[in-house]
């Protein structure tokens, strides 16, 4: 996959998907699948994507994301189908464009596009004038066609991002991986620690939850951690260790089964499978050691 720069121009008729592809869900696959079409008949590929959302923007708050940057490129790079992938500055001045200016300046100027992917809420333009309705109108005076991907429901419920962040901050995984189409995860680098969890005798691979990424409830998580390519199951607690500091430092540290091998420094990939329990803080060390052994156990159980 091809990544894209500001001055980027398609040699190419291309097929574009557009969206902001938070969570990468089912309704996502949905547009990815109508892509994969478009290559097999004989298309390049662009996916187009924007840095922040435009409400935060406007409203000057932090975004807070399912997948961090890093980990929606690392999805999108599993994707033969996809050619190229452009993801455009969100600034007063392209907030502003009108409709047919944004079609101008980005679909027919910049992407040759001949074939459009969107979902059926779609909006662009200042003010979110625009509509799938007028990019079918608009297809007719640049030559380009238009498909709609209708929202998908699960049990009843419109699959969507901000449904996706309700129910990650209540630490339904199970639920969420099944709207998702695939496990939650979290990638980082494995951070030198104080081995005070392999003291306890369960060394643990230690990564920084990021910042900009959706905050799931503090605990024990069943889950399954991919090293170099690798699977491994384990149990993750997400939270600062109150038991055996008082940083604040939000940490996913992890705990691999039957693994041994030293790994500081190295990307890993960790899913959640399922929320275990609460973080809480032991009055002693050998409580907290006993509480381990049980998250363990219960977890070998759900990871089999």
């Amino acid at each position: 996959m091809n990544i894209c720069k500001e001055e980027y121009k398609s040699k190419l008729h291309t097929a574009v998907t557009i969206g902001k592809f938070d969570g990468i869900h089912l309704g996502h696959g949905e547009l990815l699948a109508e892509l994969k079409k478009q290559k097999e008949k004989g298309m390049s590929t662009l996916l187009f994507t924007f840095s922040k959302s435009p409400q935060v923007y406007l409203n000057q708050t932090e975004e807070v994301s399912i997948f961090s940057k890093e980990e929606k490129m690392f999805f999108f790079n599993q994707i033969s189908w996809i050619d190229d992938y452009y993801e455009v500055e969100v600034t007063e001045e392209f907030l502003n464009l009108e409709p047919e200016e944004f079609i101008k300046k980005y679909l027919v100027d910049k992407f040759k596009v001949k074939h459009v992917i969107v979902g059926e809420d779609f909006r662009f333009g200042h003010k979110k004038k625009g509509d799938v309705s007028l990019l079918r109108k608009l297809g007719k005076t640049y030559q380009y066609v238009v498909t709609s991907i209708k929202k998908i429901r699960n049990q009843k419920v419109e699959i969507s991002s901000t449904e996706i962040r309700r129910i990650l901050e209540q630490g339904e995984m199970r639920k969420a991986n099944e709207i998702l189409g695939h496990p939650f995860y979290l990638m980082g680098t494995v951070l030198h620690g104080r081995r005070l969890a392999t003291n306890l005798g369960f060394p643990t691979a230690n990564v920084e939850y990021p910042k900009e990424k959706i905050q799931i409830p503090f605990g024990v998580y069943a889950t399954k951690i991919e090293v170099e390519g690798r699977f491994w199951d384990g149990i993750t607690n997400v939270g600062t260790k109150p038991t055996i500091t008082e940083e604040k430092k939000v940490l996913a540290e992890s705990y691999l089964f039957d693994f041994k091998d030293e790994i500081y420094g190295k990307q890993i990939k960790i899913y959640f499978n399922d929320f275990l329990r609460p973080e809480l803080k032991f009055e002693t060390i050998e409580q907290l050691k006993i509480q381990i052994q049980n998250d363990v156990e219960q977890a070998r159980n759900i990871n089999e």
